[in-house]
């Protein structure tokens, strides 16, 4: 039996004029216990499969899930397994906080199919300190952030059709142990580029050399340039 890995970045997106927040004074909880547990008791890998499902979902002010979307399956029935398991979890979450209201939040979570382990981040526990500068630069995958994007990027669809071609600048944290959170398009083409860009960055998660900062490793904002069309 295998098990399974989880981590969260997140994404941001405006809908109905009313803000969808990222990173809210307060993150949504599950009622019924911590993540790692409920995907410990209701998620369990089919055989020896290793890899990725990265699936987004809205968490509404009264803690039901909407709007969920596999962004990058691994297998059929791991992403149905991933999305029904999700899905279970409508209705069960306290609503995440800002300033004192509840608000929507969006949520992006990598689940990583391992064979061996599973863990989630408690994110009351993550440092909150963001860099915006560093004394030594983080390194992305292969050296060159350039030659990951094009290696993975896929041009969508609507966009060729239209001809749609330019940059999508999306931002994000790098943490200490390389991993790519809270995701978002800041500028965006749309056309389905936006989408395609923040999948391409979250995939780059854990392939990267943390920052360095008086001698310390350190969280680090990131802003990357994806590029189509060009």
């Amino acid at each position: 039996m295998g098990a399974l890995h989880t981590a969260c970045a997140q994404e941001l997106i405006v809908e109905d004029n009313e803000e969808e927040f990222t990173t809210p004074d307060q993150q949504p909880e599950l009622d019924k216990g911590d993540l790692q547990s409920f995907f410990t008791e209701n998620l369990h890998s089919p055989g020896d499969v290793v890899g990725k499902v990265f699936i987004t979902f809205l968490v509404d002010k009264t803690g039901r899930v909407k709007d969920a979307k596999i962004l990058k399956g691994l297998r059929r029935d791991c992403d149905s397994l991933v999305m029904a398991a999700i899905l279970k979890t409508s209705g069960h979450w306290i609503p995440g906080m800002n300033v004192g209201k509840p608000v929507k939040v969006r949520m992006t979570l990598p689940v990583v199919f391992k064979v061996t382990e599973f863990a989630v981040p408690d994110f009351r526990r993550r440092e909150q300190l963001i860099y915006h500068t560093a004394d030594v630069s983080p390194v992305p995958p292969e050296g060159d952030m350039n030659i990951f994007i094009k290696k993975h990027l896929i041009y969508p669809e609507d966009a060729r059709k239209n001809g749609i071609k330019g940059s999508v600048l999306v931002g994000a944290f790098l943490e200490k142990d390389g991993e790519v959170t809270h995701v978002r398009a800041i500028k965006g083409l749309g056309y389905g580029c936006d989408e395609e860009a923040v999948r391409v960055v979250l995939l780059s998660s854990c392939l990267w050399k943390p920052a360095i900062k008086d001698l310390r490793i350190i969280r680090k904002r990131l802003e990357l340039e994806v590029r189509f069309g060009e």
